[in-house]
Parts: C-alpha cells; sequence; structure tokens
C-alpha cells in the first residue's frame, strides 16, 4: 500500500493509523497520543456517545451476526419484537428494547443487503492491515463488507440516520466524506491491486426508520480521486508530522476520557452525568 496515505517521507516513527485515529486527533491531538500511543486506563464514566451512536453500534452488530451466516438478511430474520426467540439473530445480545429501535432500519436494509447479489466475499468487519513504506506507517482499517463483484472490488460501509435520506450522491458523500475519502484512497493505494480487481468501489448504503440507499464511488472517477488524495494528504499529514500533541480545549473537555491525565483538562475536570452530557437529536450515527 506504498502511497495510500499520500505522504511524500516517513515520520518521526513508525506507528498505526485508522480512520478512528484521525477522527480523535482531529478533536485533540492530546487526547491522541494519551489514549491511543500511551495507551494510558481510560476514564469510562467520563465519554457518554449518546442515542445516535449506541443505535449505530447495535445495528452493526446486528449486521455483523446476520452476515456472518454468508447469506442475505431477509424480512424474515426481523420478527416483530413481541415474536422474537432465542433462535433469531442477535437475540442473547440485544434488549427488546434496542431490537424495537434498530428493526426499522434493518427492514429497510433488506433490499440493500450486498449478500442478496453474486459476491466474492472477502471479509466481514474484520481487520485490515497493509503498510505505507513512504510513510512508513501501517494503515488499519475494518471495513463492514469487502466483496469482488464483476471483477470490482468493492467496500460496503454502513450509516445510519433518523434525518431523511440524503438527496444524491454528493451530499451524501459530503455528509461522511472522513469515511469515504479514506476508503477510496486505501481501494486506489493498494486494496484492489491485492485482490486482482480492475476499479475499486465504495458503496455508501444510508439506513432511516423509512428507506434506505446505497451510493456509489468509483476510483476510475478521475474527479473525485484527486480531491480524496488532497483531503487524505492534508488530514494524516497533520497527524503523520505532529510530535508535540497539543491539547485543544474545549467543551469537549468534560466528556474525555482522557482528561484524567491531562493538564489541560486536569484542574476543573468532574466527569459529567449522562443526562448532561446527552446530545442534541442531531439524528446521524457514525
Amino acid at each position: 500500500m506504498d502511497g495510500a496515505l499520500y505522504q511524500v517521507q516517513r515520520g518521526p516513527y513508525t506507528r498505526s493509523v485508522s480512520a478512528t485515529d484521525l477522527r480523535i486527533y482531529e478533536r485533540c491531538p492530546a487526547r491522541w497520543y494519551l489514549e491511543r500511543k500511551l495507551r494510558l486506563p481510560p476514564d469510562l464514566d467520563a465519554e457518554v456517545y449518546g442515542e445516535e451512536a449506541d443505535r449505530g453500534r447495535a445495528i452493526h452488530h446486528w449486521l455483523r451476526v446476520a452476515h456472518a451466516r454468508s447469506r442475505a438478511c431477509s424480512e424474515d430474520d426481523l420478527p416483530d419484537v413481541s415474536l422474537r426467540s432465542h433462535q433469531d439473530i442477535a437475540f442473547e445480545d440485544l434488549d427488546d428494547a434496542t431490537y424495537a429501535t434498530i428493526r426499522p432500519f434493518l427492514l429497510h436494509h433488506v433490499q440493500q443487503c450486498p449478500l442478496a447479489n453474486s459476491v466474492d466475499v472477502v471479509r466481514l468487519e474484520s481487520p485490515l492491515y497493509g503498510w505505507d513504506v513512504t510513510a512508513d506507517t501501517i494503515v488499519v482499517s475494518s471495513p463492514d463488507a469487502l466483496y469482488i463483484r464483476d471483477s470490482n472490488l468493492v467496500v460496503r460501509e454502513t450509516k445510519t440516520t433518523n434525518a431523511e435520506l440524503p438527496p444524491d450522491a454528493d451530499v451524501a458523500r459530503d455528509g461522511f466524506e472522513g469515511i469515504v475519502y479514506w476508503l477510496l484512497a486505501l481501494l486506489d493505494g493498494g486494496w484492489t491491486t491485492r485482490h486482482g480487481a480492475t476499479e475499486g468501489v465504495v458503496e455508501l448504503e444510508v439506513l432511516t426508520p423509512k428507506g434506505a440507499e446505497v451510493f456509489t464511488y468509483r476510483t476510475s472517477d478521475e474527479t473525485l480521486m484527486l480531491i480524496a488524495e488532497a483531503r487524505v494528504a492534508n488530514r494524516v499529514g497533520q497527524w503523520h508530522y505532529d510530535t508535540e500533541w497539543q491539547a485543544r480545549p474545549g467543551a469537549h473537555c468534560s466528556a474525555c476520557p482522557m482528561a484524567i491525565w491531562c493538564p489541560e483538562a486536569a484542574s476543573g475536570y468532574t466527569p459529567p452525568s449522562p443526562a448532561a452530557m446527552r446530545p442534541t437529536q442531531s439524528g446521524v450515527s457514525y
């Protein structure tokens, strides 16, 4: 995967990077350093994820269990909550209230399930590693689904929202640009060639309680790839050459699991209550 990160030289030392690393770093470099580099024990009571994030994790867990059967999802897999039994998918892991929340989203996934078509599955929600030699960095990703279809290598990323579906692929991409451009870079930077495919394709599946749609982005789109290169190069570059890991204090400090170790936040840090930190209803689950 040499060149996948679009950097021109090595960083200060060998390390690994993922989409999650970049998201944490962009919020606060100090948190990334304390949490991901030093691996200090977090304050587990500090960070409150919110209903949207909890919903997203539950949906991904259900999909992971369902897709592990190597067959397409169907409406029969999603009985009414009153009819659930021990034989149903993820019955032991998801309580009735959680299942009732995610069922409307999953019913719309059935029509978009990637396993409904003739595909050669490469992996499902498991880590994939590559080495960008120039950057001297291990690239880590856990695609929701990676498969070969019609000689193309397709990576499926599933997102959920309580809002309306994006009206077109451009709006959908802009709403989730961090992951779309990242996956395009990895496809173009080595994944596609490694698996003997002719083209890389990102499928962004957006689920809502009222519908679902899959938006498609291809590595053969030269304009799109120029944007992806610029976006990924900039995001990675800030992290790649940083050796100071300065804190970026703000309201997020009160919910940071690393605040107990951070000099910038320690003076006035008190773990927030879930009620105090519950986010406004954005509806989007990343």
